[in-house]
């Protein structure tokens, strides 16, 4: 569903005459008051999501439904065989620590998620669903959801291969990432929920050889289930936390959702020079 219809409607008035139905704009963005109108439907537009309050709720990390010992796991790509288990290790009213745990120790840390960083995620989902300025950059649904919301990024890099100005050698990259947030896991985990399209051509001839590749990231819950039960003849040692040492914190910058780049994501490391989240669809790294 895009921005909600109210958004639009405030901007024209539908009037009848003689039967027949006409439009008259009130206003454009030419006008003085097209600001105000504007944040009146974008706060109009979070007042009415569902979610947004829902959001908000499982923001109180002193009085969260997550607990220490809590695990998750992400299934990143089954082909690459790539995953993560992520285990809740403390919780206060500042912040959550998230040890991550990966069948590739590149990717592992210890990660603190402060309840400053939930807030500007869910200040990111706001202008996603809500700012009709974006309309182009994104779609959304289930606004009116108590526990989800799904929104779909539109990203592109389009540039010149070398210094030949010609146009012949344009090269570009076309993202869309297809996202869910829920209630059910911290709200950080939304960047391993979904999937990642990436369609590119790096060939800079007059051919079409566009190369495609998507990712399909996956999160489920599995505390108290079998392969994290050390008592079980198939457990996954992966499920071990204790080994974990590299120290990370989580960056959210929400101004991102002016950004067309690629690459473009509202979260990034901080902490040890080597902290990574894990690259999806031949998108990139990102480092701090």
């Amino acid at each position: 569903m895009k921005k909600l219809f109210f958004g639009f409607s405030i901007f024209a008035l539908l009037t009848s005459c003689g039967g027949k139905d006409e439009s008259e704009i009130l206003y454009t963005q030419y006008d003085d008051e097209y600001s105000d109108i504007q944040t009146f439907a974008f706060n109009d537009c979070v007042d009415e999501a569902e979610v947004f309050t829902s959001f908000n709720s499982v923001g109180e990390f002193d009085n969260s439904e997550f607990a220490v010992g809590d695990i998750f796991k992400l299934i990143h790509d089954t082909s690459s065989a790539f995953y993560s288990y992520f285990q809740i290790t403390s919780i206060n009213a500042n912040d959550m620590v998230v040890t991550i745990n990966s069948n590739n120790d590149a990717y592992d840390m210890i990660l603190t998620f402060e309840e400053s960083d939930h807030d500007s995620i869910e200040d990111f989902f706001k202008q996603v669903a809500c700012n009709i300025s974006y309309d182009d950059y994104f779609s959304n649904s289930s606004l009116e959801s108590s526990t989800t919301f799904t929104f779909n990024w539109f990203k592109e890099t389009v540039g010149i291969a070398d210094d030949d100005d010609d146009g012949d050698d344009e090269v570009y990259n076309y993202v869309t990432e297809s996202l869910t947030a829920s209630t059910a896991y911290p709200l950080f985990m939304f960047f391993f929920n979904g999937t990642k399209k990436h369609q590119y051509d790096l060939t800079n001839d007059d051919e079409d050889n566009s190369t495609t590749i998507t990712s399909t990231l996956t999160i489920s819950e599995v505390t108290g289930e079998e392969e994290c039960d050390s008592s079980d003849s198939g457990y996954d040692s992966t499920c071990e936390f204790a080994s974990v040492t590299r120290n990370c914190a989580l960056e959210v910058d929400d101004t991102v959702v002016s950004t067309r780049a690629h690459t473009t994501t509202p979260l990034s490391l901080s902490g040890d020079a080597d902290c990574l989240l894990p690259p999806s669809a031949d998108i990139g790294t990102w480092t701090n």
